[in-house]
C-alpha cells in the first residue's frame, strides 16, 4: 500500500507515535540483521505515549485497539505488538516523511 502525504497528515499524532514504536520490528527484518525483534511489549507503548501525550494505560490500549481494527497491528497472547503488511507500509512512509528520522549520535571526544 502506498500512503500519500495528505493521508499521513490526517493521521493523529498519537497513532503515528504508536506506529513509530514498531519501527525496530520492521528494521530487524532487513537482510543481514542479526538481532530479530519479533514484537514490542505493550508497556513500551505506554511509556512512549504517556510521556509524549500524557495518556494512561487505558487510553494507550484504546489507541492499540483502533489500530488493530484498522488492520495496522497484530497482538499476540502475551501482549507483544507487530505491524501487519499495511502497518509496515505506514511505518516506512512515516520514516520517509521524517517522522521517525533518527538523530545521529555525536562523537565522544577523547577524555
Amino acid at each position: 500500500m502506498t500512503w500519500t502525504p495528505q493521508q499521513l497528515e490526517e493521521i493523529p499524532e498519537v497513532y503515528r507515535d504508536f506506529m513509530v514504536v514498531l519501527k525496530p520490528v520492521v528494521d530487524s527484518r532487513a537482510p543481514g540483521v542479526l538481532l530479530k525483534i519479533t514484537g514490542i511489549p505493550f508497556r513500551m507503548f505506554v511509556n512512549v505515549l504517556s510521556s509524549r501525550h500524557d495518556y494512561d494505560a487505558e487510553q494507550v490500549w484504546q489507541v492499540a485497539q483502533r489500530l488493530k481494527q484498522q488492520g495496522l497491528v497484530d497482538v499476540d497472547r502475551w501482549g507483544f505488538y507487530t505491524p501487519t503488511g499495511k502497518g509496515e507500509a505506514l511505518i516506512q512512509a512515516l520514516a520517509g516523511s521524517g517522522e521517525a528520522a533518527p538523530r545521529p549520535v555525536p562523537p565522544l571526544p577523547q577524555l
